[in-house]
């Protein structure tokens, strides 16, 4: 019996069937929604490459340029958004998603930096960079799953169309 792989969960499963056990996903045709439910265009319909998803986890990623130098955590998902975005249409939803959240990390950062000088300013700031590092990464992974993941915490400072 041949074996596919789920495109959800990427556990290996049967060709045969209906669905997959781990994560419910429907795997035959017949499974699929009604035609009046069906995507309207065909780019929605139709999966992300893996470059696509490679992009859309590098906007993430790119932040991480942040703890290197000043202001990397907004320049890298600007890049990768201003560059990819007419390309890629997770990179143009994911890049603003990311540089929305680095735009609020910073925001929410401002206030602690004059507390460093009663020192509970320094626990908050690290605190708060340990969040930013947890959700770069777990949303670059999802991103990279072709997930379109969202912050918990996030400004939408740009909303504008790709």
């Amino acid at each position: 019996m041949p074996l596919i792989t789920c495109p959800d969960c990427h556990k290996e499963i049967s060709d045969a069937a209906p669905a997959c056990p781990s994560c419910g996903r429907p795997m035959l045709a017949a499974a699929q929604p009604p035609p009046d439910q069906q995507p309207s265009s065909p780019a929605a319909a139709q999966t992300q490459s893996v470059q696509e998803r490679q992009w859309a986890m590098f906007a993430h990623l790119s932040a991480l340029t942040g703890y290197v130098f000043p202001l990397g955590s907004i320049l890298g998902p600007l890049l990768v958004w201003q560059l990819k975005k007419h390309e890629f249409e997770a990179v143009a939803d994911q890049g603003k998603e990311a540089l929305n959240f680095q735009l609020t990390m910073l925001l929410l950062m401002l206030p602690f930096i004059p507390l460093v000088f009663v020192s509970i300013g320094f626990v908050l700031i690290v605190g708060l960079a340990v969040l930013d590092l947890i959700f770069t990464i777990v949303d670059g992974m999802a991103a990279n799953d072709g997930k379109r993941y969202r912050y918990p915490v996030n400004f939408r400072f740009i909303t504008c169309p790709p």
